[in-house]
């Protein structure tokens, strides 16, 4: 619509440029063009892009089981609000009830063996010390002996041998060599069975000895029995899980946006049951194109309405643009976080978002119809007033004249633009018939208001 016309236009421009001086003297009995103007002023423009967004839930959540079983109970339905941790569904239990009673009795016999075996620990090491220290009595005792025994063999066959040669001397009879040769075996006797007392007593601290390693060994059954009590704490928590993921129950406070299940339906691992979504606090999602990058970014201020609510609008800003574009699109993903109390704005829907693209600050302001475009460049039409004729007594006229300008910052109702010939206060026309030409006489059909 900007640019309608423009070559036609441009057409009459340059067919009245051509005319030079014979155009002129026909303006004198034309008749005047019937315009409206408005008038250029100092001021800004703010121009605004308008941007296509859904509402989506901060959370969204959709819960399953993680355990197979029949569904015994739906507590809720959509649209219901719910707090963190309510009873959502419920999956029977019945078997994994059965298999913890099992699992807690394993545990309580774990248990008491456990207990049996730090019992048995601390009397079997006193026994064992115990035999280690007879045994270490008796070897010194078996010792003792054999020293005795050794000294008393020794004497007896001295003895023996001295009265053998007393004997063949005739210094003794047959009867005290005899008791000499008794004494010297009995001796022999004592110092055999001393010796043999001897090996028995250290084979004896030996055996008391090994004992003591019954402990070690007594000591590693009790720490295998510990490990079983702790695997059928593990097992009794295990189910306990397991019974407790029979219940769904809400993750985080929110809505109940989809119900997928009813009572008697078969759950398996993964079977979508409900899904909740947090509604409090939502993200509003908007594709920005490449071309409306250079004035997106975090922390720009934003306007947004719902589609199926245009009467209200929110104010917010960008929190976050993603540096690579949506997979597949050309597209960069912007989120505004925004507050929703009541659940006013809700997930899915659609709205628009509209945001400052550019302004002009301090500049010369015209309305945005009267900028058309030419193959020259943009231009607008001032109105001037000028004396037709002094010696004809004809008064002033007023006159269109054809202004090259610069655009700057434009939206659909202003446009700030720049001109030696277009100042605060110049006239400017703003709806113009097709037959207005540069030097047309013209005139104001109603006042323009800038």
């Amino acid at each position: 619509m900007r640019y309608a016309g423009a070559a036609l236009l441009a057409a009459v421009v340059l067919a009245a440029a051509g005319c030079s001086g014979a155009g002129r003297g026909e303006a004198k009995g034309a008749q005047a063009l019937s315009v409206t103007v408005g008038v250029a002023k100092r001021g800004s423009v703010r121009d605004y892009a308008t941007l296509d967004g859904q509402i989506q839930p901060l959370q969204e959540a959709t819960l399953s089981s993680n355990i197979q079983g029949r569904v015994v109970g739906v507590s809720v339905n959509e649209g219901a609000r719910v707090r963190r941790g309510d009873l959502l569904a419920k999956i029977d239990d019945a078997v994994l009830r059965a298999q913890l009673a099992q699992a807690q009795a394993q545990l309580a016999q774990a248990r008491a063996k456990y207990h049996s075996s730090l019992l048995q620990n601390p009397l079997q090491q006193q026994q064992s010390n115990a035999a280690v220290v007879n045994a270490q009595q008796s070897l010194l005792q078996a010792r003792n002996a054999l020293v005795s025994a050794k000294a008393g063999d020794d004497v007896a066959q001295s003895t023996f041998k001295s009265d053998q040669q007393l004997f063949a001397q005739g210094y003794l009879s047959q009867n005290q060599l005899d008791q000499a040769r008794s004494a010297a075996v009995a001796a022999e006797q004592q110092l055999n069975s001393a010796q043999a007392s001897l090996r028995q007593a250290q084979e004896n601290l030996a055996s008391a000895r090994k004992g003591t390693l019954q402990i070690d060994v007594q000591r590693a059954s009790t720490e295998g029995d510990k490990a079983n009590v702790a695997s059928m704490e593990a097992q009794v928590a295990l189910v306990r899980t397991q019974i407790a993921q029979t219940e769904i129950r809400a993750p985080f406070d929110g809505y109940v946006t989809a119900r997928k299940v009813d009572p008697g339906t078969l759950a398996m691992p993964g079977t979508a049951l409900v899904t909740v979504s947090q509604l409090a606090r939502v993200w509003i999602q908007i594709p920005v194109p490449n071309s409306d990058l250079a004035f997106v970014h975090a922390g720009t201020p934003v306007t947004f309405t719902p589609a199926a609510d245009p009467t209200h609008s929110y104010q917010a800003q960008i929190d976050t643009l993603n540096r690579s574009p949506s997979q597949g699109t050309l597209s960069y993903s912007a989120r505004i976080a925004f507050e929703n109390p009541g659940a006013r704005l809700r997930g899915g829907e659609l709205v628009r978002v509209r945001l400052l693209a550019a302004a002009s600050n301090d500049a010369v302001v015209v309305p945005r119809a009267a900028v058309f475009r030419t193959e020259a460049g943009d231009h607008v039409f001032i109105v001037r007033r000028q004396v037709e004729d002094k010696n004809a007594g004809n008064g002033k006229v007023l006159k269109a004249h054809l202004v090259p300008v610069r655009v700057g910052v434009e939206n659909d109702e202003a446009a700030a633009v720049s001109s030696p010939e277009v100042t605060p206060g110049t006239q400017i026309i703003v709806t113009r018939p097709d037959a207005l030409q540069d030097g047309s006489v013209v005139a104001i059909a109603s006042p323009g208001g800038g």
